[in-house]
């Protein structure tokens, strides 16, 4: 048990998991899919979406000590496009990059004490939306990209040590009955549960987190309600405001069309159209290694804001996410 008790009873990291259900496997699966079917994309969509990462808006997200929420519309042909886009593709670059970022040395927190004993600087989350549509996917919609989101981040508080694999856990800000709504995978709970893990993070940790192709949610019938619940969840967890100590959420959605529902859900600054972007001249028929160059460059707080492109090919580019990104999904 914690020395700080739990609202959930005896609730451990694995009951949290088991309650959740989701196989974590299936996470770098979605990204391996996702690299693999990129690389038939043509690198002059490549570049255009490339450029996403370019965007002052994104720039700041990536490389601020603030949390934020930027949105991608990317109005790419919807009839040129499988469930892969290639927006998808730069989202896994630039999943990729970070997590090879948080690799590095832990920094000290900002109030100059180490962070925590097996703290990263980073812990990257990632979804794809348009991989989760079926209606015999359990992980499809709002409810499951939430519970994904989730099992991503208690894996990698338990891989950090922040939270002990069989402690309970303590979550202060979750409700009564709480227990009876998460075994029935409440979405308003599940979104309570991973806002309340979010504030067991060290300070001085930016949490990243990528949902590809969020339009894809945007079906009336099935879950404009559940759309909003979790919006309003992702706002809550980016508004520094809504704690005394401000959690790092980064959150970038990205939709290879346009999102038809945000409208006035965001401020306009946190929107960023490509409508009618061509790709700089120096992206045109560039190499996956440039494009992974590209992603690490733009989460450097100290990188030029515009970029000439030349990244050399690495071995990520040429082998995929590979073995590297199966033993990182967590951080």
């Amino acid at each position: 048990m914690s020395e700080f008790g739990t609202a959930l009873p005896g609730y451990t990291p694995e009951d949290l998991l088991i309650i959740i259900n989701v196989n974590h496997l299936q996470i770098s699966i979605d990204a391996s899919t996702v690299v693999r079917r990129g690389h038939t994309i043509s690198p002059e969509d490549l570049g255009r979406a490339a450029d996403m990462v370019k965007e002052p808006q994104v720039k700041e997200l990536l490389t601020s000590i603030s949390p934020g929420v930027v949105a991608i519309d990317g109005h790419f042909d919807r009839t040129q496009m499988g469930k892969i886009s290639p927006l998808s593709y730069i989202c896994a670059m630039l999943s990729h990059a970070l997590r090879q970022q948080s690799q590095e040395p832990a920094p000290s927190s900002e109030s100059g004490s180490p962070l925590e004993k097996g703290a990263s600087r980073d812990i990257v989350l990632e979804y794809f939306c348009a991989l989760h549509t079926a209606d015999t996917d359990d992980l499809r919609g709002p409810q499951g990209l939430i519970r994904c989101l989730t099992t991503q981040l208690v894996l990698a508080m338990v891989a950090n040590e922040w939270i002990g694999p069989v402690d309970a856990v303590h979550l202060p800000h979750l409700r009564d009955g709480e227990e009876e709504l998460l075994g029935q995978r409440n979405l308003h709970a599940i979104c309570r549960l991973f806002i309340a893990l979010l504030h067991l993070v060290p300070q001085g940790v930016s949490i990243y987190c990528l949902v590809d192709g969020w339009s894809a949610y945007e079906r009336e019938q099935l879950w404009q309600a559940d759309y909003e619940v979790l919006l309003n969840a992702f706002r809550e967890a980016a508004d520094p405001s809504s704690s005394d100590e401000c959690t790092k959420f980064k959150l970038l959605l990205t939709s290879p069309t346009a999102c038809r529902w945000l409208g006035d859900l965001l401020l306009p600054g946190q929107k960023v159209s490509l409508r009618n972007r061509d790709a700089s001249g120096n992206w045109r028929g560039s190499k996956r290694g440039s494009l992974l160059g590209l992603a690490r460059a733009a989460t450097m707080s100290d990188a030029s804001s515009t970029f000439t492109g030349g990244f050399p090919v690495d071995e990520y580019s040429k082998a995929g996410m590979g073995e590297d990104h199966d033993r990182r999904f967590s951080t």
